[in-house]
Protein backbone atom coordinates (compact mmCIF):
# COMPACT_ATOMS: atom_id res chain seq x y z
CA UNK A 1 0.00 0.00 0.00
CA UNK A 2 2.76 2.96 0.96
CA UNK A 3 4.18 2.00 -2.34
CA UNK A 4 1.73 2.84 -4.47
CA UNK A 5 -0.01 5.73 -2.57
CA UNK A 6 3.45 7.13 -2.33
CA UNK A 7 5.25 6.14 -5.72
CA UNK A 8 8.71 8.55 -5.58
CA UNK A 9 9.44 7.93 -1.90
CA UNK A 10 12.64 6.75 -1.29
CA UNK A 11 13.80 7.21 2.35
CA UNK A 12 12.00 6.86 5.27
CA UNK A 13 12.59 6.75 9.45
CA UNK A 14 11.15 3.70 10.81
CA UNK A 15 10.56 3.38 14.61
CA UNK A 16 9.84 -0.55 14.62
CA UNK A 17 11.28 -3.77 14.27
CA UNK A 18 13.48 -5.44 11.76
CA UNK A 19 10.71 -7.47 9.91
CA UNK A 20 9.15 -3.98 9.36
CA UNK A 21 12.37 -2.62 8.02
CA UNK A 22 12.86 -5.89 5.89
CA UNK A 23 9.62 -5.60 4.34
CA UNK A 24 10.23 -1.92 3.41
CA UNK A 25 13.34 -2.53 1.95
CA UNK A 26 11.72 -5.29 -0.51
CA UNK A 27 9.46 -2.30 -1.72
CA UNK A 28 12.58 -0.38 -2.68
CA UNK A 29 12.67 1.72 0.33
CA UNK A 30 15.99 3.14 1.98
CA UNK A 31 15.42 2.89 5.55
CA UNK A 32 17.07 4.42 8.84
CA UNK A 33 16.40 3.54 12.38
CA UNK A 34 14.51 0.41 13.43
CA UNK A 35 16.86 -2.07 15.39
CA UNK A 36 19.74 -0.27 14.33
CA UNK A 37 19.15 2.74 16.87
CA UNK A 38 17.67 0.55 19.56
CA UNK A 39 20.76 1.45 21.88
CA UNK A 40 21.36 4.83 21.25
CA UNK A 41 20.87 7.06 23.99
CA UNK A 42 19.31 10.55 24.11
CA UNK A 43 20.97 13.51 25.37
CA UNK A 44 20.52 17.64 25.34
CA UNK A 45 23.97 17.90 23.87
CA UNK A 46 23.47 15.57 21.00
CA UNK A 47 20.02 16.93 20.38
CA UNK A 48 21.77 19.98 17.78
CA UNK A 49 23.71 17.79 16.12
CA UNK A 50 20.56 15.00 15.57
CA UNK A 51 18.77 18.12 14.40
CA UNK A 52 21.22 18.69 11.87
CA UNK A 53 21.54 15.54 10.71
CA UNK A 54 17.70 14.80 10.36
CA UNK A 55 17.65 18.51 8.32
CA UNK A 56 20.75 16.86 6.14
CA UNK A 57 18.98 13.52 5.01
CA UNK A 58 15.81 13.75 2.83
CA UNK A 59 12.86 11.99 4.63
CA UNK A 60 9.64 11.44 2.56
CA UNK A 61 8.20 10.00 5.24
CA UNK A 62 8.04 7.84 8.76
CA UNK A 63 6.52 4.73 9.46
CA UNK A 64 5.37 3.24 12.97
CA UNK A 65 5.16 -0.44 13.98
CA UNK A 66 5.16 -2.33 17.35
CA UNK A 67 8.70 -1.70 18.70
CA UNK A 68 9.82 -2.91 21.58
CA UNK A 69 13.10 -0.69 22.31
CA UNK A 70 11.02 2.44 21.81
CA UNK A 71 13.41 4.80 23.37
CA UNK A 72 13.05 8.75 23.62
CA UNK A 73 15.47 9.16 21.33
CA UNK A 74 13.44 7.28 18.49
CA UNK A 75 10.23 9.96 19.70
CA UNK A 76 12.27 12.91 19.07
CA UNK A 77 13.55 11.82 15.95
CA UNK A 78 10.14 11.49 14.57
CA UNK A 79 9.49 15.05 15.65
CA UNK A 80 12.25 16.30 14.19
CA UNK A 81 11.62 14.61 10.92
CA UNK A 82 8.05 16.56 10.85
CA UNK A 83 9.72 19.43 11.82
CA UNK A 84 12.49 19.46 9.12
CA UNK A 85 10.24 17.75 6.27
CA UNK A 86 6.62 18.92 6.76
CA UNK A 87 5.77 17.24 3.77
CA UNK A 88 6.43 13.97 4.96
CA UNK A 89 3.99 11.14 5.27
CA UNK A 90 2.91 9.34 8.38
CA UNK A 91 1.74 5.79 8.83
CA UNK A 92 1.41 3.08 11.29
CA UNK A 93 1.14 -0.38 10.93
CA UNK A 94 -1.81 -0.74 13.17
CA UNK A 95 -2.68 1.37 16.36
CA UNK A 96 -3.97 -1.92 18.54
CA UNK A 97 -4.20 -1.05 22.60
CA UNK A 98 -2.98 -4.61 22.99
CA UNK A 99 -1.85 -7.92 22.07
CA UNK A 100 -2.33 -11.42 23.93
CA UNK A 101 0.62 -12.98 24.46
CA UNK A 102 0.10 -16.75 26.25
CA UNK A 103 -2.27 -15.37 29.32
CA UNK A 104 -1.27 -11.90 29.13
CA UNK A 105 -1.64 -8.62 27.76
CA UNK A 106 1.08 -7.09 26.21
CA UNK A 107 0.63 -3.09 25.45
CA UNK A 108 -0.07 -3.17 21.61
CA UNK A 109 1.41 -0.62 18.55
CA UNK A 110 -1.27 1.99 19.81
CA UNK A 111 0.84 3.01 23.12
CA UNK A 112 3.60 4.07 21.45
CA UNK A 113 1.74 5.06 18.34
CA UNK A 114 0.23 7.82 20.86
CA UNK A 115 3.51 9.21 22.43
CA UNK A 116 4.62 9.62 18.70
CA UNK A 117 1.61 11.28 17.57
CA UNK A 118 1.69 13.72 20.30
CA UNK A 119 5.27 14.83 20.23
CA UNK A 120 4.52 15.15 16.28
CA UNK A 121 2.11 17.35 17.27
CA UNK A 122 3.41 19.37 19.87
CA UNK A 123 6.37 20.37 17.66
CA UNK A 124 4.11 21.35 14.42
CA UNK A 125 3.76 24.20 12.95
CA UNK A 126 0.95 26.73 14.30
Amino acid sequence: YLRQAHPSAVRLYVVGGGGLVDELQKEGFICTGGPAEDDEKFTEEGFKSLADAVGEEMFDGVVVGWDTALTYRKVAKSALVFQRHPEAFFYATNDDAADRVGGWMLPGNGPLLGAIEAACAACAPE
